[in-house]
């Protein structure tokens, strides 16, 4: 049987802390978005996407697919940025370092 290796946290895990919080931040920013979409094109809750008839319809539903895709994306996003960081904090920099 393996020994149990305990996990500590580096001064490296502070970055994973920010894109964590920046990530959220991008959340909140495409749901605020949706928000001024929704008022702007006259598209009340609990309609999902605006119906081909309606105006701007297409404007809208670029906005709300852009948000769905994130909220779609987010937990592979933060598991896998959870789990590659108990392996290895330097991996993940040159991650982030190479998406930028």
């Amino acid at each position: 049987m393996a020994p149990f290796i305990a996990p500590t946290l580096q001064r490296e895990h502070g970055y994973i802390i920010l894109v964590v919080v920046l990530v959220v931040f991008v959340n909140f920013w495409a749901g605020f978005k949706v928000g001024a979409a929704r008022k702007r094109y006259n598209i009340k809750y609990p309609q999902m996407y605006a119906e081909k008839g309606d105006k701007n319809f297409v404007e809208f539903n670029c906005v709300q697919r852009a948000h769905q895709n994130v909220l779609e994306n987010l937990p592979v996003f933060l598991a896998l940025l959870f789990v590659s960081s108990y392996v290895s904090t330097t991996v993940n920099r040159l991650a982030l370092y190479s998406t930028n």
